[in-house]
């Protein structure tokens, strides 16, 4: 295998311990940079249950395209926007221009080239567990697109968009969060342990009602689990601005009912 595919390789094993989004962005641009690519980006491009809406997490070069697309629907004709809705592995621009043959999507296509300046770029799609979309995009002017370099860019393209959301969502928590506040406080209690019938008593609520709210959160994720929703919300940061809700360490959760 290649020097600088191994490279990548072994940078995608330490992503975890990187904390800075301008870390990130350089280390990974400075390890890519011998396959031709001069520019990299993280864009969220739908989140569960929404209409296709572009919005850029890391990476200054594609800010411009995200608020366009989101504002002029873009994704009805963008190529690779609907390879991304289509497909499940990796791909090229080209290949999305081919696939996606189009009066429009030439003209967007084009658009993005202006955009960066570029003549292809490599699309990693990536579908977190509670079905948000996101797309990692690696470009240049002369992209090095060779078997082995694609499965490198593949597995850079899929921990930079994941640790890059976990990185923006870190520093901005409750950012962009779907849940109601009812919704978040019943994950939290679930996240101590505790059964629908003891957060109804906690709540002075219906069994019933705390079980439609989990249920509620549960499609949110797109999780059969109560305990995966619940985990997910705390990741996002979520739970801590939840009303009322309960002070969790070393898995007990104080005594702090709450009525609605």
């Amino acid at each position: 295998m290649r020097a600088d595919v191994v490279r990548v390789m072994e940078f995608t094993g330490e992503i975890d311990r990187i904390k800075r989004p301008a870390e990130l962005l350089s280390g990974l641009k400075e390890r890519l940079a011998p396959f031709g690519v001069t520019s990299l980006s993280v864009n969220l491009i739908q989140s569960p249950g929404q209409p296709v809406s572009p919005r850029a997490l890391l990476g200054e070069q594609w800010r411009d395209w995200a608020d366009d697309s989101g504002r002029f629907c873009y994704g009805e004709h963008d190529p690779a926007v609907r390879m991304l809705l289509t497909r499940s592995r990796p791909f090229a621009w080209s290949e999305a221009l081919a696939h996606f043959r189009s009066i429009d999507g030439d003209r967007l296509t084009v658009a993005n080239f202006g955009v960066a300046s570029r003549r292809e770029a490599f699309v990693v799609p990536v579908r977190e567990p509670d079905g948000t979309l996101l797309a990692t995009t690696f470009s240049g002017p002369q992209l090095d697109l060779a078997p082995e370099v694609r499965y490198a860019m593949h597995l850079a393209g899929y921990y930079f968009a994941t640790r890059g959301r976990e990185i923006v969502e870190a520093a901005e928590p409750g950012a962009h969060c779907p849940l109601t506040p009812r919704q978040l406080e019943c994950l939290r209690w679930v996240h101590a342990g505790k059964t629908d019938h003891e957060i109804a008593m906690l709540l002075g609520v219906s069994p019933r009602t705390v079980h439609n709210h989990v249920e509620a959160a549960k499609a949110v994720f797109n999780t059969p689990k109560r305990s995966t929703a619940a985990f997910e919300a705390r990741r996002r940061g979520w739970l801590a601005d939840a009303p009322g809700a309960p002070s969790v360490t070393n898995g007990v959760a104080a005594q702090n009912p709450v009525r609605w």
